[in-house]
């Protein structure tokens, strides 16, 4: 019996000595050219306990990441950065408005139960996007961790979860003013790959949805909505005369049906959420 604790103890050193830890803090990182750039790329060729930290981020880059924590696509390097914390961190874009500026604010791609906290972006294009998916229609399943206070200022769009499951999104504020956003949250399967499996069990919770235009709070393909939650939100759209905001659902992303406060609340999300303006100063 002591000789099987001890093997069973040597097992568990081994596996927590072969994780490599990786911490990025308190560092200023600029990019000053506007042709594609991949942004700081965290190395995961091996399981890695990753953190970044109260860093900030500024770029005016035509298309790339500002942070790239994650892969694209299925790889040998999936799942590497499970569990990774990006907290305290600010992005800033500061190109054009042209629409067809895609750069990425932080790309968490393939790897799940990332908490990804307290962080402020602006003007990012493409703000935070949650992916997985594999030609097979398998889809990633995060059972711990999410997306939790932090704030969106302006850009095409705050959050995209694509092709992975139960993603939680709560207490975040979302801003959108500059007259280019399209939505700020986008739900749907991940249409890269041979088999698209939709995104489902996302929990959208206790958030401030805020637009000057009236542009969807959310948007969601009909599959995802499969143990969608979605509660206790508060909504305000400056440009609406009720205020009220929209929602759009669809067989995809690019066939989308517009709803209204009232037809969205009768298929039974955001009974307890209300519409009320919350005095942002700034």
């Amino acid at each position: 019996m002591k000789k099987t604790l001890i093997l069973i103890f040597l097992a568990i050193s081994s596996g927590i000595m072969s994780q490599t830890v990786l911490t990025y803090q308190g560092q200023t990182y600029v990019n000053s050219l506007v042709t594609w750039w991949d942004g700081v790329n965290i190395p995961r060729s091996a399981p890695t306990t990753f953190s970044f930290l109260n860093n900030s981020i500024t770029s005016i880059s035509d298309g790339g990441m500002m942070l790239r924590a994650g892969d694209e696509a299925p790889l040998s390097t999936n799942n590497n950065l499970d569990g990774e914390v990006v907290t305290g961190n600010k992005f800033i874009w500061n190109g054009t408005n042209d629409p067809a500026k895609i750069t990425h604010g932080l790309f968490v791609g393939y790897n799940k139960n990332s908490i990804v906290k307290y962080n402020y972006l602006e003007k990012i294009p493409y703000g935070i996007i949650f992916k997985s998916g594999t030609d097979a229609g398998v889809n990633m399943t995060f059972t711990s961790g999410g997306c939790a206070y932090n704030i969106w200022k302006n850009g095409k769009f705050a959050i995209r979860i694509k092709g992975i499951n139960g993603v939680p999104v709560y207490n975040n504020t979302f801003y959108s003013g500059d007259g280019s956003g399209w939505y700020l949250l986008l739900i749907t399967a991940n249409r890269d790959r041979t088999t698209p499996a939709p995104s489902t069990g996302a929990k959208i919770y206790n958030n401030i949805f805020y637009t000057i235009n009236q542009i969807p709070s959310i948007e969601i393909e009909t599959a995802c909505l499969t143990n969608f939650q979605c509660d206790y939100n508060v909504y305000y759209c400056e440009s609406s005369s009720d205020h009220e905001p929209i929602f759009k659902i669809g067989p995809t992303d690019a066939s989308m049906t517009t709803y209204t406060w009232s037809q969205w609340r009768a298929l039974g999300y955001d009974a307890h959420s209300i519409i009320i303006n919350p005095n942002f100063i700034n």
